[in-house]
């Protein structure tokens, strides 16, 4: 077993920084026009400041992907202050992992694909990192990734179906020891 953890930050859109800055600009003008002509300036100012610093905060996004043992766990970092999990993952439900443009993932892809699954990106964006799409079993809401393996063994010896399960999508940006150590687990799930 591996365990590793990987850092993605994603890389922020192009209008944002101009964006940030208008909402700056409007907002000390509004503050200077409140305090030259009316008070009544001020409120709107104000807002415009507030909404300058939660936008600064918000469109910084951050995630760290746990690799421990056969579970995989991704946590979703906002403003390098907020940290949830996002999900929680057994890979002994995983199907595929491939480069996004490979042929064991076509079925998947958005536009072309004949089947559809619920997505989650946790890329960077960053155009110089290539990106893997992986197809797993999501565990239903509020079932870990222990208790997902713990029905897949129940399902399997009773012949049934277990709890409700369902493939889902993952964009991720995984580095060329994990998919190694991957590759090593599961060799013919994952392609590199």
């Amino acid at each position: 077993m591996f365990e590793t953890v990987i850092q993605v930050t994603r890389k922020r859109k192009l209008f944002t920084k101009t964006l940030r800055i208008l909402m700056l600009a409007f907002g000390i003008f509004f503050i200077l026009m409140a305090i030259i002509f009316t008070t009544g300036l001020m409120l709107p100012g104000a807002c415009m400041i507030l909404l300058y610093y939660v936008y600064g905060l918000l469109s910084r996004k951050e995630y760290e992907y746990h690799f421990s043992g056969r579970e995989l766990s991704i946590f979703v970092i906002s403003g390098g202050q907020m940290r949830r999990q996002a999900q929680e993952l057994d890979l002994d439900g995983m199907e595929v992992v491939a480069p996004n443009w490979h042929e064991a993932v076509s079925k998947y892809k958005k536009k072309y694909g004949s089947v559809k699954l619920k997505k989650y990106d946790y890329t960077s964006y960053d155009d110089a990192i290539p990106y893997y799409t992986m197809i797993i079993m999501d565990a239903p809401p509020g079932q870990g990734a222990a208790e997902l393996a713990e029905d897949r063994r129940i399902a399997g010896r009773s012949g049934g179906a277990g709890k409700s399960k369902k493939k889902i999508k993952l964009l991720l940006d995984l580095d060329e020891e994990t998919l190694r150590n991957l590759k090593h687990i599961y060799p013919d799930r994952v392609y590199i």
